[in-house]
């Protein structure tokens, strides 16, 4: 028996006449990063009590524009009623504080409050930290690089 799935995975499969070899799938490698990248960064979150999409959730309330939940939801990919959650969550914590737009009384904007920007800060640093740490195998030229071309894919 295999006790590592990921060494099955690294190393190419017989199938009759087919050949598997997941780690030759660009599309895996890339999800094996972002996870490992992503769990590293909940790990650093840990004892601020937030999650990497809270984290988001705050930054995008810290824009002075004060974007309205749809937006939030838009960008951030989920719907209405998962983000209702987080913001519950947050809202609880005393970090976002939900008030009625001013210019349109059916839209909610969300505010940062006081220890929320302070939450932010912190996840903040960290998020640098560990971004650091983690990529820091790359040069700073490789780091660009995928940058670049990770927002090219973004579009």
């Amino acid at each position: 028996m295999i006790d590592n799935v990921d060494s099955l995975l690294l190393r190419r499969v017989r199938c009759g006449a087919m050949s598997f070899a997941p780690a030759a799938s660009l599309t895996y490698l890339v999800q094996k990063v972002a996870t490992k990248a992503l769990t590293a960064l909940e790990e650093s979150f840990d004892d601020l009590g937030i999650t990497a999409r809270h984290y988001i959730v705050l930054g995008l309330a810290s824009d002075p524009d004060q974007p309205s939940q749809a937006v939030i939801a838009g960008k951030i990919g989920v719907d209405a009623t998962v983000l209702g959650r987080m913001l519950d969550e947050l809202e609880q914590r005393e970090l976002v504080v939900r008030q009625r737009a001013s210019d349109d009384r059916r839209r909610h904007e969300l505010v940062l409050t006081p220890a929320g920007r302070d939450v932010l800060e912190a996840a903040e640093a960290r998020r640098r930290d560990t971004e650091r740490e983690f990529f820091g195998r790359l040069s700073a030229a490789d780091r660009r690089g995928l940058e670049e071309a990770l927002r090219v894919l973004l579009g």
